[in-house]
């Protein structure tokens, strides 16, 4: 209670925590003194307490508690009292914590309505997991109940709690290590079942994560990264003029729609004390919509791609662009960023350079001073770009501040 009232930040949570650890052992306590006095006037002889038909009466039971507390672990934690109590035997126990291991996909599948399709994906392996490895677990609860009496005494257990603790964990790990060879081949069977739907770049995005500040900021990181890498890829297929601007429109609403996505839930997830990968990702949205805002460019400038007087300019764009790519899809290099950022101060000296060169080249060669503005937006506008490259790459490599200088070629007018 004095973390949790004096404390901040972790120590307040580890509060929590401990307060919440050391109420189940309260609470288990109060379900034994309670079966214990509920075995006096409740009789449950009339139960079959042997045989299949009493193991299908407590896994009802045990799916029935399940479903009324919405807690498997609360299930599992009466079982044991009511087994300690006296209230029930062994095997009427172990019909109930199967159940419970059913039941509990009942939670499971709730919990994922109106979810996003990972979070059903998720839903239903565990319902399939579960009500696989209840039926494993009710198919070898005779071979256990035989070698119970043979085995307990040699582990120090007798036939309580401890026992049915021990079958709990016995068949909850028989039914992973029958699923983990075919992890794969399972994985692919739920995605085929529930195939993704939504735009791609914000399947990530569940409202139920806004919950978890800390998995909240990981999908969106991931959104970001993804929205960034396709920003990146239709840029340097404009760069090379392949497709129509038709095409490029569409693809930059795409874009700025999954963006608009990404800054919703980005802001709503709750600041936590001492986290700076928020104020990355805003830094990193901010890049994302001004880089956005320039695509396509227009005609005029797409025209002047494949003119020679570009040639030196276009090449460092594109050799930014492919650096970017690169680090997004998991350049070993931790560097790779810095790489960026030096290719794009190349460009900015570039533009510096030949701005200087087409406004003496128009005087001295006569050129229609229409084309050489021209000329100075094109290359302007690739250096823009190189730009909001590095920088989003830089806050996507250092989720973390880091100071960078920023040099006078470096910056732009509209930052």
């Amino acid at each position: 209670a004095g973390m949790r009232l004096f404390g901040s930040g972790r120590w307040k949570s580890a509060g929590m925590a401990l307060a919440g650890f050391g109420l189940i052992f309260a609470g288990v306590s109060a379900l034994e003194s309670g079966m214990a006095s509920l075995a006096e006037d409740i009789s449950l002889a009339e139960l079959p307490s042997a045989g299949f038909s009493a193991r299908a009466a407590t896994l009802l039971a045990g799916l029935l508690l399940t479903l009324v507390m919405q807690s498997s672990s609360a299930a599992v934690a009466a079982s044991m009292a009511a087994l300690q109590g006296g209230t029930i035997n062994f095997e009427q126990a172990a019909g109930i914590v199967i159940g419970a291991a059913i039941g509990t996909t009942v939670t499971a599948a709730l919990a994922a309505t109106g979810a996003t399709t990972q979070a059903k994906r998720t839903a239903l392996a565990f319902v399939v997991f579960n009500l696989c490895t209840g039926l494993i677990a009710l198919a070898a609860l005779p071979v256990f109940l035989k070698l119970l009496p043979g085995t307990l005494p040699m582990l120090g257990l007798d036939t309580g709690p401890e026992a049915l603790a021990a079958f709990h964990t016995l068949f909850i790990a028989l039914g992973v290590a029958v699923f983990l060879p075919f992890v794969g081949p399972f994985a692919r069977l739920i995605e085929r079942i529930l195939p993704e739907r939504g735009p791609a770049l914000t399947r990530h995005l569940d409202k139920l994560l806004l919950q978890a500040p800390g998995v909240a900021t990981e999908a969106s990181s991931k959104a970001l990264r993804e929205t960034a890498r396709e920003t990146f890829q239709t840029i340097r297929s404009m760069l090379s003029n392949d497709g129509a601007s038709s095409d490029f429109e569409e693809q930059s609403a795409r874009l700025a729609a999954a963006l608009r996505r990404i800054e919703e839930f980005v802001s709503g997830i709750p600041a936590t004390h001492g986290s700076h990968s928020l104020a990355s990702q805003l830094h990193i949205i901010d890049h994302l919509v001004r880089l956005q805002s320039k695509i396509p460019p227009s005609m005029a400038i797409r025209a002047l791609f494949r003119d020679d007087a570009l040639r030196q300019a276009m090449e460092l764009a594109d050799r930014i662009l492919v650096a970017a790519l690169d680090g997004l899809d998991g350049d070993a290099s931790k560097a790779w960023s810095d790489r960026v950022g030096t290719l794009a101060s190349e460009l900015a000296a570039l533009r510096k350079q030949e701005r200087v060169h087409f406004f003496d080249e128009s005087a001295v060669s006569g050129i229609d001073p229409a084309d050489t503005l021209l000329c100075i937006d094109s290359i302007r506008w690739l250096d823009k770009v190189g730009y909001h490259v590095w920088r989003i790459c830089h806050h996507i490599a250092t989720p973390t501040p880091r100071a960078v200088p920023h040099r006078a070629e470096e910056c732009h007018p509209d930052e």
